[in-house]
């Protein structure tokens, strides 16, 4: 049993299902959930236990393929820098079916946890990878949960985005990391301020038009200017003049890969 199960199995708000999953007691993101399942579904991004298990590989015919194939990128690049590092219990905020919480403890071999408020992809995670090293918990990440100073690496992939506040969410990873934690934000879009409000306003007539207009109320558009407070530098910029050359010839992501350490 890793550290963080035995933490969790003596914890007096905390339950565990059948299934391995951990719980945060009398918690409910009911809203929230049921828009954001029922939005991923119209999208086509729910999937089949059989089809997370080979994720990020997907077939040639999937409607996502071209964001599969870059996140299989960044993916691996995340994995190879993450197997130089001293890494023992790593945490990764905002798992959903918990494929990279797996990968990345398969591939780097470390203890990995992924936390949502998402149930119905946390069932598929802990059905399929709960296994010694890997731990999957429903909770608030700003709750009394998870153990403070226990982490060496954060994971916030693809979902920064759904937190009000960018400032107090890093606060929160630190909070939850060791001294020399690092948090690697990926597969995040990041806006220079004066585009936020073109940004926004195209996210309220997406979920309007797919028929979910309250949606763009839980989704927050990242400003480069919030990262000012912090320290933080590019792992992978795709505005650099060299990326933005590769991207002509090669598939490379749009998004920034960015690395942020406590001061």
């Amino acid at each position: 049993m890793t550290p963080l199960k035995n933490y969790l199995d003596n914890h007096p708000l905390v339950n565990k299902r059948a299934d391995g999953l951990y719980f945060q007691n009398n918690f409910s993101f009911e809203t929230f959930e049921k828009q954001y399942i029922e939005v991923r579904q119209k999208e086509n991004r729910l999937h089949s236990d059989r089809e997370i298990r080979l994720l990020p590989k997907v077939s040639t015919d999937h409607p996502h393929l071209e964001e599969w194939l870059i996140r299989k990128k960044s993916t691996g690049k995340l994995a190879n820098y993450l197997k130089k590092t001293p890494v023992e219990n790593l945490l990764e905020v905002g798992c959903g079916n918990g494929w990279l919480t797996h990968r990345l403890s398969s591939q780097v071999k470390v203890d990995t946890c992924g936390v949502d408020v998402n149930e119905f992809e946390l069932e598929q995670a802990s059905r399929l990878f709960s296994n010694g090293g890997t731990t999957f918990l429903q909770a608030d990440v700003f709750s009394d949960i998870l153990p403070i100073g226990f982490f060496d690496v954060i994971v916030l992939a693809s979902s920064a985005q759904y937190f009000p506040s960018f400032s107090r969410l890093i606060q929160r990873m630190f909070e939850l990391g060791k001294s020399t934690t690092e948090v690697h934000i990926i597969d995040t879009p990041f806006y220079h301020p004066l585009q936020i409000a073109d940004a926004h306003k195209r996210t309220e007539d997406y979920f309007a038009q797919m028929g979910f207009p309250a949606m763009a109320a839980n989704y927050f558009h990242r400003s480069i200017s919030e990262l000012d407070n912090f320290n933080w530098t590019y792992l992978y910029n795709p505005a650099s003049l060299q990326n933005r050359v590769a991207r002509r010839f090669r598939r490379t992501s749009p998004f920034p890969w960015i690395l942020v350490k406590p001061t």
